[in-house]
């Protein structure tokens, strides 16, 4: 990504990619930086937001608290962001809706 696509989220992308992974991320920032970058951004109503940009969607809730500090979660927003460039694989995407309806607080990226 370039200082220009991104903007004022280039603070937040950096910290994204940062080593050690960053824990004091807020979530808001983060979801701005997404919302930016996306093509289509759905909000789901049990509260999963889904950010998609060529074929490729990650699927992620929330956290309660301001800061978004899992790993888990980090990582899949790398790999999410490391893939924003390439072209799509496949016409379709699938993600596990059931996942969703479920409630579940991982983060999946699906391409």
């Amino acid at each position: 990504m370039t200082a220009q696509t991104l903007g004022n989220h280039q603070s937040t992308y950096d910290a994204v990619f940062r080593h050690p992974i960053s824990r004091n991320l807020q979530w808001r920032e983060v979801q701005s930086m997404l919302t930016a970058l996306a093509e289509d951004v759905q909000v789901e109503p049990n509260g999963n937001f889904k950010f998609t940009r060529n074929g490729q969607t990650v699927v992620m809730y929330p956290p309660k608290h301001k800061d978004f500090s899992d790993v888990q979660e980090m990582m899949h927003i790398r790999h999410f962001l490391e893939n924003f460039e390439s072209t799509p694989t496949s016409s379709s995407t699938d993600i596990d809706d059931a996942a969703c309806r479920r409630g579940d607080r991982s983060t999946s990226v699906v391409k």
